[in-house]
Order: C-alpha cells, then structure tokens, then sequence
C-alpha cells in the first residue's frame, strides 16, 4: 500500500532545507561570543567537566573583594568535600569580578567623560578582547595604577593606538597606559555597549575612586555531577535579588527550544540589574537563537510527523506478520519434532 503522495514527499524534502539553514544559522550565532565559553578554554583536554557561571547583582547587594575571597574559600571546600584533586601548581576555578562607573578621564590633548569597567580577578580570561598594544591587566599587579583604553577612547585622547608607558589621568592621579584593546567588531556587542568610547581599570582603584562594589561576579569550576556548581552558586554566593546566569550550554539547541516558552516575558526585568555589555550582546543572540530553533522546529514538523506515522505503520505492518508467521511456525515445528520422534521408534509414536 502506498504511504505518502510524490507531491507530500516532495513538501517534506523542500521543508528539511530551511530547517537546516536555520539549525546553521544558530550554531554560527552561538559561537559568536568568546565571552561565553570561558569554561571551554579553561578545560582544555582534561576529562574533567566544567561549567561557567555569571551572577549579575543589584547596586544594593553588590560584592566587596573580602566576600568574593569568603565564597572562594567556600568553593575550596566544596571541592574538597567532592574529592575534586587540586593539579599541581593550578587550581580549579578561574573567576573575576567587575562593576561599572563613569568617570573624567584626561590626556595631554583632551579630557573626556567615558564609561569605566572596574575589573578583579582574572577578567580577561573571560574577554579575550583583541590587544592593539600593550598588555592586559593582571590580578597579579601589586599597583593598581594601570589601565586599558580601547581603540575609540585611545583615539580620541591621543590619536593613536600604540601607547603602552604613556599616562592619563583620573582627577589628579596619573595613570599608565598598560594596553589599547578592539572591544569587539561584533555586531550584537557594537548595538550593547554603542559608540562610546570606554576604559578598563584595577577593581581597586576604582573602589577607592567611587567606592562602587562589584555587580558581577563570573566563575568557571568543576561539575563533577549535574548541578555541582550551581548549587554551591546558591548555597555560598547570596545574589539576593541579582540574576544567576550559567554561560555554558546556554546557547545550545536543546536550550534555544525550551526559551521558548519564555520568549517575550524572558526580556522583562523585574530586579534593579543593569547587565554589562557583554551579558546584553549575549541576550540579543540568545533571542536570535530561541527564534531560530523555534523556525527550525516548525519546519521540522511535517518531516517528523510523516517519520513517525512511517514507523507506526512499519510497526503495525510488523506485529500483523509476526501474528501470522507464529503459528504458522509453531505448527512446523510440532510437525519436525513429531517426525523425528516416530522415525526414533518412540513408544508413544506407536
């Protein structure tokens, strides 16, 4: 019997293609933001699972250095208690720490009033941002009198992108120049963070500038089992009314598709958060993405549902020959052993 028309063929083969651009499509977009796959970069070839984290917290329940220091003491001994073994001369976890202010800043030719990024911890493992010249920040760096302009701000006080050594100032404070970074040609970055030119500084000092606290916090560790690292995010970080955030997976099909349900309310903000640029580059994909995956879905139906009553009736067909095949082969069998009985001379043949 014949299942499907040439022409319901036809439509399905025709639907399977814009599914696949747009099952593609996602995963370009999806691998857009280096920012996101911190966790990724930090494992590198070991066996070992590991999840990458963001919480972005309220001005009000913004963290200082010594309650970072206490969650990763705590973290230390969630690892412990895991018998998660330390490497040799490494460690487990990667994370950093930033808040955001806007400050004058001056050269010898301008003074500008530019958004500031205080940054802790280990930021730039985070954003890998493309150096111009110069060097990153370190948490290492025992001053806290150094910064990174990017190419917009390096243009606009020196009219160049080649000043690593040369000095700006905060107010009355000198700084060096440690570095000039592309914060990102991307477009969704581009539309975040707009054309403003922006500066990076130690944590540190601009704690002792303004005396901001840090609004979020980022951290990749271990996931040994299912939902290790979120749970110690919740039992030891305290974001309160903030917003936790796991990086990892959260651009992969299967997640795309559960956004569903969320889409439109998911971009409703009900807590005073205001998410750096990098968090908002990542939620104008992540929509992108929930809508791809929702296309490609709808494409995918009429595929699937003639798959699936394919098999049905592959099965059906299966199980009436099988009623028909069994007896037929029980009555064989019983004639094949009543013969072979009676040519053995069986009493009970006789």
């Amino acid at each position: 019997m014949k299942l499907f028309s040439k022409k319901f063929i036809l439509l399905c083969v025709l639907l399977l293609v814009p599914a696949l651009v747009c099952v593609c499509a996602h995963a370009v977009l999806s691998a857009r933001l280096t920012d996101q796959a911190a966790a990724a970069r930090w494992q590198g070839e070991s066996e070992l699972e590991f999840v990458q984290i963001s919480a972005f917290l309220t001005a009000d329940s913004g963290k200082t250095p010594e309650d970072i220091y206490a969650f990763r003491e705590a973290m230390l001994k969630k690892f412990e208690e895991a018998a998660l073994e330390t490497p040799e001369g490494g460690t487990l976890f990667v994370d950093a720490w930033s808040a955001g202010d806007s400050l004058k800043v001056s050269s010898d030719r301008t003074t500008a009033e530019v958004p500031v990024i205080g940054v802790g911890g280990n930021f730039f493992a985070f954003h890998p941002m493309q150096l111009l010249s110069g060097a990153y920040l370190s948490e290492r760096d025992l001053m806290h009198d150094r910064v990174i302009l990017d190419r917009e701000l390096a243009w606009k006080l020196f009219g160049g992108y080649d000043l690593a050594g040369m000095t700006v100032y905060i107010g009355e404070t000198p700084y060096l120049i440690a570095g000039v970074v592309e914060r990102g040609t991307d477009k969704a970055v581009r539309k975040a963070y707009g054309d403003a030119a922006g500066m990076f500084i130690s944590y540190d000092a601009l704690a002792k500038i303004s005396g901001t606290k840090a609004t979020c916090y980022e951290v990749v560790m271990p996931q040994p089992v299912e939902r290790f690292a979120q749970n110690i995010m919740e039992e030891s970080f305290k974001a309160g009314d903030g917003r936790v955030v796991v990086n990892t997976d959260r651009f992969g099909l299967w997640q795309s598709l559960r956004g569903v349900a969320e889409f439109g309310t998911r971009s409703m903000h009900t807590a005073a958060v205001a998410y750096p640029y990098w968090e908002n580059a990542a939620r104008y994909y992540e929509d992108w993405c929930i809508l791809l995956a929702l296309l490609a879905a709808l494409f995918m139906l009429c595929p699937l549902g003639a798959v699936c009553v394919l098999l049905v009736r592959l099965l059906r067909a299966g199980r009436d020959r099988a009623k028909d095949a069994i007896p037929a082969m029980a009555v064989k069998t019983a004639q094949r052993v009543s013969l072979r009985l009676y040519s053995r001379g069986g009493k009970h043949m006789r």
